[in-house]
């Protein structure tokens, strides 16, 4: 096995995950029917690794599906959205260009948003949602207007990209159907060029999350991933303060960043979360708490966060939300952490006492959610029929 921080290319086909069912193996007779999921434009994986699972779990159903450093000419490939480097685009066209058969899928993750301080337009972006949160943003998009400032910020670049590489597109998938949504502020002749864009809803196996150990031997505590935030932190706080009104007195809370937490391992057939790492380390190994808690970065954040529930429920975990917004079926399979002493002696009973049924409730929303994860993402099903 490879494991994802050494940056080259993946054959992604060994022994499947307990109650996963078998890959179809690769065809080297017609490599135009395999898929790639191409990491080569991203300078680190920390950010993006359930956004591969997901991309693997739906193409493996049509393709023999691989992770690869670098675009296949000639097969199907798939690019998550990061074109701030012009010279990625510039690559993509000389692959069409040389191998027309070549085709091209995009996963955007960015939402596509106005810059418009007082009402003034300056263009658009990705991920600016006013200038109380987004303060340094404006000042660097208002230096290099000026011309003070020389290089494009990295937003601005990352959606100029963005544009410049939809026609190449043969399929454009957005992560969250607000993403989809913002895609009609894109200019007319962009839209123009792509076809109506998808939402991918990450799909579960039922079977592996039950099949998974993990989820029966962790201890019982609250794992906080990424970027620790102000906002977040005020959220762990009053966790820490809440479990301690409850009278548990002992250690309950971790704070892991991305890059600590990965343990992606590309393997045969799968995208591996970190199930074999921690099999292999035990009740030590980072991660060993129960539950996963998903505050928003912001406290006036708009939307969920659907790929960051998928990686607790893979990593074999009960996700915690302090908010449901509503826009995606994934947040039902999460509970509800409202800081107070009632919810963190709950917590701590259902993990400790009521394991069992905890665990039977969490597989029946998992198995829900599959079930209208398959179904919404039948329109993405028949687009890849047609793209071949």
């Amino acid at each position: 096995m490879t494991n994802a921080a050494a940056p080259r290319a993946y054959a992604v086909l060994d022994a499947p995950f307990p109650g996963e069912a078998p890959r179809p193996p690769a065809n080297p007779r017609d490599p135009a029917r395999n898929c790639y999921i191409v990491l080569g434009n991203h300078q680190s994986y920390s950010g993006i690794v359930e956004m591969v699972h997901a991309l693997h779990a739906t193409f493996s159903r049509h393709y023999p599906t691989y992770v690869s450093q670098w675009l296949v000419p000639g097969a199907i490939n798939v690019v998550i959205d990061e074109f701030a480097k012009p010279a990625m685009v510039d690559l993509m066209r000389q692959v069409r260009q040389s191998h027309p058969q070549t085709r091209i899928v995009v996963m955007a993750t960015e939402f596509i948003t106005q810059m418009a301080p007082l009402g003034i337009p300056l263009g658009n972006t990705f991920n600016y949602f006013g200038a109380a949160d987004g303060s340094k943003d404006l000042l660097r998009h208002a230096l290099y207007r000026s011309g003070v400032r020389k290089i494009k910020p990295y937003f601005e670049a990352r959606y100029a990209g963005f544009v410049d590489a939809l026609p190449l597109m043969d399929l454009v998938l957005c992560a969250h159907q607000a993403v989809a949504d913002t895609m009609a502020l894109l200019p007319a002749s962009a839209r123009g060029a792509m076809r109506p864009p998808l939402t991918l809803n990450p799909e579960i196996d039922p079977a592996r999350v039950a099949a998974d150990p993990r989820l029966y031997t962790r201890d019982v505590g609250v794992v906080m991933t990424g970027t620790l935030s102000k906002y977040r932190a005020s959220i762990a706080r009053d966790l820490l303060k809440a479990f301690k009104l409850a009278n548990i007195d002992r250690p309950i809370y971790q704070h892991l960043p991305f890059n600590n937490s990965d343990g992606m391992v590309f393997s045969p057939e799968r995208v591996d979360l970190g199930h074999t790492r921690d099999l292999q380390q035990g009740a030590d190994t980072p991660q060993a708490l129960l539950y996963n808690l998903n505050p928003p970065q912001r406290q006036r954040w708009a939307y969920s966060s659907p790929m960051r529930i998928q990686r607790a429920i893979l990593l074999g975990q009960i996700p915690l939300i302090t908010r449901r917004f509503n826009d995606h079926p994934i947040e039902d399979v999460a509970g509800l952490w409202d800081g107070t002493p009632e919810a963190a002696q709950k917590l701590w009973i259902e993990g400790m006492a009521g394991r069992d049924r905890l665990i039977d409730r969490h597989l029946q929303a998992v198995a829900r959610y599959s079930e209208a994860a398959l179904r919404q993402n039948a329109p993405i099903d028949a687009a890849l029929a047609e793209i071949g």
